[in-house]
């Protein structure tokens, strides 16, 4: 599990102005078997995927659509193999991120954690909150961990950011079949983008 987490900061995160740069798919096979269907209104940064060492990464951003993004926030996945002990201990391990920082546990099960935290310094990603949400999820003999990060400015309830870690983390499946393997394959062609933009940063949800 340790692994997965450090696994999640190793890539160049996209900025929140530059997401309508981005190659988008709804689905992806990872090479050591499980799969992940990204969530309705988010898509997967096809560039940004990488495995190692048994452990899969990805990002998934609001979908793009001719009047901006309907969703907001951006979200790192990683998916590891699980070993015997679960999510024993994970919260603990959360809060170890942020040793000197603010924890807060949303949403706990025996196969989910959620959690908000408050770093005392800012994020790396331009334009996000200094809080963030993050969760760790056992499906289908995975670990998967999942961090969402919300724009400056936007108006965020733990109670949306644990339905969205909580869709993301669902959404990891265990090894699918060779048909399964053709489906995901189609999905994983690139989505024609929209030619115009007239928001370029996510639009806050309704907090009713």
């Amino acid at each position: 599990m340790i692994s997965a987490l450090m696994l999640a900061g190793c890539l160049q995160l996209p900025q929140f102005p530059k997401l309508d740069r981005v190659e988008y798919a709804t689905q992806h096979q990872f090479s050591a078997g499980p799969a992940f269907a990204s969530p309705s209104g988010y898509c997967i940064a096809r560039k940004l995927v990488k495995e190692q060492n048994g452990a899969g990464f990805l990002v998934t951003t609001p979908c793009p659509t001719v009047e901006g993004f309907d969703e907001v926030g951006l979200i790192t996945l990683t998916v590891a193999p699980s070993d015997s002990n679960g999510l024993k201990g994970a919260d603990e391990l959360l809060r170890s991120a942020t040793p000197s920082g603010g924890f807060k546990v949303i949403k706990k099960s025996p196969n989910m954690v959620l959690a908000r935290i408050s770093p005392q310094k800012a994020q790396s990603i331009s334009s996000a909150q200094r809080d963030f949400w993050q969760g760790l999820g056992l499906r289908g003999g995975y670990i998967s961990v999942a961090t969402l990060y919300v724009p400056e400015g936007v108006t965020f309830s733990d109670k949306m950011a644990a339905d969205i870690l909580r869709d993301t983390l669902t959404a990891v499946s265990a090894p699918q079949t060779a048909q399964s393997q053709q489906a995901l394959n189609t999905g994983q062609r690139p989505q024609v983008r929209p030619k115009v933009f007239s928001v370029l940063r996510p639009k806050a949800r309704p907090t009713s």
